[in-house]
């Protein structure tokens, strides 16, 4: 509900440079993302991200760590806050 408000409230509140420049949608979603990615990290999640020998990960590591909700939470939280500064360094 509240990540929705995010997105709704550029349609109800005047478009203004107060309002577009607010910081408050990056602090609420960077918290969010913190708790989430806190949450999901294991003692292995750093060998399921640099499993090969070039430090790269590697697609069955990547599977790995989406198969956990939290994990797969979190990074849906980081595409939202990357998808809401390219909206409003657009407009």
């Amino acid at each position: 509900m509240a990540l929705s408000s995010n997105f709704a409230c550029p349609m109800f509140i005047p478009k203004t440079k107060k309002t577009m420049r607010s910081s408050l949608p990056y602090v609420g979603l960077g918290l969010l993302y913190a708790y989430l990615l806190w949450l999901s990290w294991t003692p292995d999640t750093i060998g399921l991200m640099f499993a090969s020998k070039y430090w790269l990960p590697e697609l069955q590591g990547i599977a790995k760590m989406f198969s956990n909700e939290t994990t797969l939470a979190s990074a849906w939280i980081h595409l939202l806050v990357v998808d809401l500064f390219a909206a409003r360094s657009i407009s």
